[in-house]
């Protein structure tokens, strides 16, 4: 199994995450793969990292709290790299 969690912003938020984190591991699927998505910038890198689980980190404006409007005028996916990555049609 692979999991994907996105939380961040304040420890409110996170902690919960990292228990949902371990009770998938230790209750549902001791081999899942766990990872979570957030901003380098945020807490929640320092706190996922601490408790030993990969963290895909991303540079999106809207996870910063800007507009995206007004900070890029770039098309952007937030986990463009990393195991999560969207599958590209092969051609």
């Amino acid at each position: 199994m692979r999991v994907l969690i996105a939380a961040g912003g304040t420890a409110g938020h996170i902690n919960p995450a990292l228990a949902i984190a371990g009770a998938i591991k230790k209750k549902a699927d001791p081999s899942a793969e766990i990872h979570f998505a957030g901003r380098k910038e945020g807490m929640e890198y320092r706190l996922v990292t601490q408790a030993g689980y990969p963290s895909t980190t991303s540079r999106s404006p809207a996870s910063s709290g800007s507009s995206p409007s007004t900070t890029s005028t770039e098309p952007h996916h937030p986990l463009e790299s990393g195991p999560f990555r969207p599958e590209r049609p092969r051609r």
